[in-house]
């Protein structure tokens, strides 16, 4: 196939995946308007924290500098050898933190809530979708923010360029495959009923950044604190849908008690 084709399949398969996201958010309580409200809550977050939200902030912050101290040894032995550069796992694991295997992946999910009116599985899809986009998000304003250099600039991993525009090189923390490998192996972890799935989907993740750190697109600290970013947001956004079915379950609860005959 050539290039043009693979770019008109590329495109194809985005449409039909975000079709039946469309579908699928038309048809059960979590729509495009939940997400709107949600989205309005996720951004008032920061100035609803309390003390132990920013322990949580101050304990990642802390953790990751503590981190940045083993990034150039590391890197070093890394470089010893190249070998694996572009095999087929560490490959892998660099898709599996593309934004289009979460678009892919939610698809799935919410095509087999359609097929099969599988309110977990659309739940999941919205899930996926939702923490992707506010992982990525967060994960921009944090290397714009930072500006740092990235490992094969060979600049050291104590250089910082805050709020350098259109620089790649220079929007190494944290790393976006990984928060995203990470908000997307959350969201399936949380939703899932075995308790083997709920561990063994991280694999992924780890290789994830593990691959980022071989192949030198990114530090050690990038990919713990990038790591942190996707399983916290994801974890935001499970629980206010738990919260949600929990409240329309006592409201249910509530109208059946009234409705009882006496």
């Amino acid at each position: 196939m050539n290039l043009p084709g693979r770019i008109n399949f590329t495109a194809f398969t985005l449409l039909f995946i975000l079709a039946s996201h469309i579908i699928v958010f038309s048809q059960q309580s979590y729509n495009l308007k939940q997400f709107g409200t949600e989205s309005e809550n996720f951004l008032k977050q920061p100035f609803n924290w309390d003390a132990k939200d920013f322990g949580t902030f101050g304990l990642i912050a802390a953790s990751t500098y503590l981190v940045m101290q083993a990034d150039e040894p590391l890197r070093n032995e890394m470089l010893k050898d190249r070998s694996f550069y572009s095999s087929f796992p560490i490959e892998a694991a660099r898709i599996w933190g593309e934004p289009y295997t979460t678009l892919l992946i939610s698809g799935i999910f919410a095509i087999s809530g359609i097929s099969s009116d599988n309110d977990s599985n659309k739940r999941t899809a919205f899930e996926i979708i939702q923490s992707g986009i506010y992982t990525a998000g967060v994960t921009q304003i944090i290397k714009f923010g930072t500006g740092r250099s990235r490992p094969y600039t060979n600049e050291g991993s104590f250089t910082f360029h805050p709020f350098t525009k259109f620089s790649n090189d220079n929007w190494s923390l944290p790393s976006g495959h990984t928060s995203v490998a990470f908000s997307l192996s959350t969201i399936i972890s949380k939703n899932s009923k075995s308790d083997f799935v709920k561990y063994v989907v991280y694999i992924p993740s780890l290789v994830t950044a593990f691959s980022r750190i071989y192949q030198d697109k990114h530090w050690l600290s990038d990919t713990f604190l990038g790591a942190a970013v996707g399983f916290f947001v994801a974890e935001w956004v499970h629980k206010q849908h738990d919260a949600k079915e929990t409240l329309i379950e006592i409201q249910s609860e509530q109208v059946l008690i009234i409705t009882l005959p006496l």
